[in-house]
């Protein structure tokens, strides 16, 4: 085997590179963005888990405009072979835009990380405290999703016998639909009765473990079928229930913020082939190069000059027009199979092929739940990511 010619000290090897297969053109939900807030969760005259009422600040984060419908989870299903929504054989759970319903809490994570790969968006459920400052949508000290209580819409709901569609007539303020009724929608954290008693100030995820998932919103199979804002509930999270859905969340998306490009960060490329041929037994050299990166919150995906690109024995698909977060379009051909490590954390990406350098975007950054430090020219791991803090409290356990 020959070693490649590249301007780094990490000695790269070369091998014939198995075709990477085309990903598929998943059917992505659209998210809304919900800035950063301080709101007053729970209700001090409500039920005894949802006292006391106590003031939280919440990091901006992203959601889903509505629930993930039958056809998102059927595109799933089809590509994963994962088993389908339990009750989309009948008739009333069987339309295209209805909630996927039956999901249970465990299914809906696999979902999750799925779309996560699909996408290169870190799509997880929300905590309890993020789904109750979304309902809001920018109201504040209400217990519904509006200031007037809307008599028509409550009354066509409560006549409901199965779930519906989501439609431009139940959303909030925040453009987020049916987010006090129609399906109970699950969230990341454990339930607790008496969690609020000790819940922190700042983006809280709930307890450590216990024995059900938390969930909020309204029932198709309840009475009343539209449920307030500050109500919890919860289920054992292998249970599936007809009237049991969930909506995807992601972090807020890194803001440029006057430091694009000053800031530097060590990366590792690597070669998912290889990694996948290893991992399967096979003797190989790994095709990997560390580098000294720039972090450019100005561009969505991340770029890699093409030296690099067929150094690592990528695949290059021809260029296209694509569209950069300064609203900019550029022709760039695509790397696929890149393996992006950063601080421990990686990601596989599809990259750009442009320039002379290696340019962290902010699909890398949301993937690997990095943040932007412009003040001390670095970049950390985000404490607001649920998913590094649960790692932390594993490793503290």
């Amino acid at each position: 085997m020959s070693k490649c010619s590249l301007d780094t000290a990490v000695p790269i090897v070369c091998i014939p590179a198995r075709p990477y297969s085309e990903g598929m053109t998943a059917s992505i939900p659209e998210l809304v963005s919900i800035p950063r807030g301080t709101f007053r969760m729970g209700n001090d005259i409500g039920r005894p888990d949802e006292r006391p009422a106590h003031m939280v600040t919440i990091s901006a984060f992203r959601a889903a405009i509505s629930p993930v419908s039958n056809a998102q989870y059927a595109a799933y299903v089809a590509v994963t072979g994962a088993a389908p929504a339990p009750f989309v054989s009948e008739e009333r759970f069987a339309e295209p835009d209805q909630p996927a319903v039956g999901i249970n809490w465990h299914e809906a994570i696999a979902y999750c990380d799925w779309l996560r790969s699909v996408s290169g968006i870190a799509y997880r459920l929300p905590t309890e405290a993020e789904r109750e400052y979304a309902a809001l949508g920018g109201l504040s000290g209400v217990a519904w999703p509006w200031t007037t209580r809307p008599d028509a819409f409550v009354e066509a709901i409560n006549a409901m016998t199965r779930p519906h569609a989501p439609s431009s007539a139940c959303a909030n303020g925040y453009g987020l639909r049916c987010m006090a009724e129609n399906v109970h929608e699950w969230c990341s954290d454990w339930y607790a009765r008496d969690y609020y008693a000790e819940s922190p100030a700042h983006d809280p995820i709930g307890p450590v473990d216990d024995k059900r998932r938390a969930s909020r919103g309204g029932s198709w199979r309840h009475k009343e079928k539209l449920t307030a804002i500050n109500a919890r509930s919860s289920l054992d999270p292998s249970l599936h229930y007809s009237d049991f859905g969930f909506r995807v969340y992601a972090q807020g998306l890194v803001p440029y913020d006057g430091c694009m490009g000053e800031v530097t960060v060590r990366v590792k490329l690597s070669n998912l082939i290889d990694i996948e041929r290893a991992a399967a037994g096979e003797q190989v050299s790994l095709r990997s190069v560390e580098v000294e990166a720039v972090v450019d919150t100005g561009a969505i995906r991340s770029v890699i000059p093409e030296r690099v690109a067929r150094a690592l024995g990528l695949r290059i698909v021809p260029g296209r027009p694509v569209g950069l977060a300064d609203g900019s379009v550029v022709v760039a051909n695509r790397a696929q199979g890149l393996v992006l490590e950063i601080l421990g954390r990686d990601t596989q990406e599809e990259a750009l092929v442009l320039g002379d350098e290696v340019l962290i975007g902010q699909t890398t950054l949301e993937a690997t739940a990095l943040v932007v430090d412009c003040a001390n020219r670095t970049v950390y791991p985000n404490p607001a990511n649920l998913d590094w803090i649960m790692k932390v409290r594993r490793i503290m356990r």
